[in-house]
């Protein structure tokens, strides 16, 4: 099952122990697809340049993934909360960590 947290957050809740392997398909499909929506300029360069309101060039890497997992067992959590709780902090260093 997946879901729209916000923004740019997804969550996918998967039944399955091979959740590692699910997790590395992912990045590797998304990092091998994304290179299609940029230019080969672009993917040289390593990033886009983008006027901003007032005309001045910006840079802006080119778009990343970043996976967190939270392993949900029997007994491991009092509540929905804390899962979400756990789940933000995973979220949090999956988007600082590169790569």
């Amino acid at each position: 099952m997946f879901g729209h947290i916000g923004g740019d957050d997804f969550v996918a809740l998967v039944a399955n122990k091979d959740y590692e392997t699910i997790c590395q398909n992912i990045i590797l499909e998304f990092d091998h697809k994304i290179l299609d929506y940029f230019s080969d300029e672009d993917k040289e360069r390593g990033y886009l340049e983008v006027p901003n309101r007032k005309g001045v060039i910006e840079e802006f890497p080119l778009v990343s993934i970043s996976v967190g997992i939270v392993e949900v067992t029997k007994g491991r959590f009092h509540n929905i909360l804390e899962i979400g709780e756990i789940g933000a902090q995973v979220k949090h260093l999956a988007k600082v960590t590169p790569r």
